[in-house]
């Protein structure tokens, strides 16, 4: 994935600040570097257009956006999901973070619908989900290795028992790796 502060069109002026209203002048490129964090909070993009697009579809179920809106909402954030995926998006630095990122390209792709996106959301409340959803995901993989260790673990006691080596070396190892298995299921369903 790419991340420039020198893209073309940031040639022409940088963007302002979500915060920087108070400021005749902006941040020094120093300052920027400093505070960025699109460097590694990028990771987050999945979540981030997965809560865009749960909160899009409320916005209309509850009327306070249109269908169309809706629909060129969720249309200009899978075209986003898939330039990230294919390595043709550009991340800017000057943009901060993951999240005005995608929404200021949102706003470049389809322009006025992109803005009420906010509506009834506020920055904290979009970091914490995706925040949220990361961690469910990170949560889920890290279940589905602990499964596949206690498969491949017990797959491994039960071969050792039937290799005919050393039963003292044996039964010390196997007893090792099966002590493993209650605690990794109890980890599991905590």
């Amino acid at each position: 994935m790419k991340t420039s502060a020198t893209d073309p069109s940031t040639k022409k002026a940088k963007e302002a600040k979500l915060w920087g209203g108070r400021f005749e002048e902006g941040v020094t490129d120093a300052v920027e570097r400093f505070t960025e964090s699109i460097s590694f909070d990028k990771a987050l993009y999945k979540q981030d257009i997965m809560g865009s697009r749960a909160h899009a579809s409320m916005l209309a179920h509850q009327g306070l956006i249109s269908v169309s809106d809706r629909d060129s909402i969720l249309q200009g954030l899978d075209n986003i999901e898939r330039r990230i995926e294919d390595g043709e998006f550009v991340w800017r630095t000057d943009r901060e973070d993951v999240h005005m990122n995608i929404e200021a390209a949102l706003t470049d792709l389809i322009g006025e619908p992109a803005k009420k996106l906010h509506t009834a959301r506020s920055r904290n409340d979009q970091v914490l989900t995706d925040f949220r959803l990361w961690c469910r995901d990170a949560i889920d993989n890290i279940v589905a290795r602990i499964e596949h260790l206690q498969f491949y673990n017990f797959t491994l006691f039960g071969f050792l028992l039937e290799l005919d080596i050393s039963f003292r070396k044996q039964i010390q190892f196997n007893d090792i790796l099966y002590s493993w298995f209650p605690n990794f299921h109890l980890s599991l369903h905590l």
